[in-house]
């Protein structure tokens, strides 16, 4: 997570960035404005519980239905407005860009940041459990130094949609609610990883805040 100075700066620059972007035509500093709102917007997004995270996905792939192709709305707005509110790519031999809305990451964003806090959390059980060692003992030193079976998952289910995306808009030639292939790829990445761990129903009762408050029960009573 970020410090408040780390945060700060991003807001600073963004608001700088945006003004550039607003001013001309520049896709570069688009996408860094861009991808700096993802990264805070992953930092205040919050779900606790895989149930949440998966109920909020499936009623944005509806919103993003609708507005797609139930009005012209959404279309219209991306392409119209000059600023960091998508990430531009640039096309071979082609003056238009190609474009990825922020809500495309952030949205399957709040479900892989949820599925690598479970792996920190299964980590934490491991370590305690066998080594009888306090919390801050068994927090890894290091992002590499544990399991992250759920994160891989989900990320792997976001590039395979992100990829059906991508093939879908090139045969079809018109824009495509991303959000209707990223979530489903998304969640049952995370899913399938679970069925194959046998862990599903934990899965599905996991709560970060009463897991945390096990814990530290369980850290206590071994003191």
């Amino acid at each position: 997570f970020f410090k408040e100075s780390a945060t700060t700066q991003i807001y600073t620059r963004c608001i700088v960035g945006s003004v550039r972007c607003v001013q001309e035509t520049d896709w570069i500093s688009n996408n860094i404005c861009g991808i700096a709102y993802c990264l805070y917007g992953l930092k205040t997004i919050y779900a606790g519980r895989f149930k949440t995270a998966f109920g909020m996905l499936i009623v944005f792939v509806i919103y993003d239905l609708y507005f797609v192709f139930g009005t012209t709305i959404m279309t219209t707005l991306a392409r119209s407005i000059d600023g960091p509110i998508k990430l531009l790519f640039p096309r071979i031999n082609d003056i238009r860009y190609s474009l990825l809305g922020l809500g495309d990451i952030v949205i399957p964003g709040i479900l892989i940041s949820l599925s690598l806090r479970f792996d920190v959390f299964l980590h934490l059980r491991k370590q305690i459990a066998e080594k009888e060692c306090s919390l801050q003992e068994a927090l890894p030193d290091s992002p590499r130094k544990f399991a992250k079976p759920y994160f891989i998952g989900s990320f792997l289910g976001y590039e395979i949609g992100f990829l059906i995306t991508i093939i879908v808009s090139t045969f079809s030639e018109t824009g495509q609610p991303a959000l209707l292939y990223l979530v489903p790829c998304t969640i049952l990445g995370v899913i399938f990883t679970a069925i194959k761990r046998g862990e599903f129903s934990n899965l599905l009762q996991f709560s970060e805040e009463e897991e945390a408050k096990k814990l530290e029960e369980k850290c206590n009573s071994k003191k």
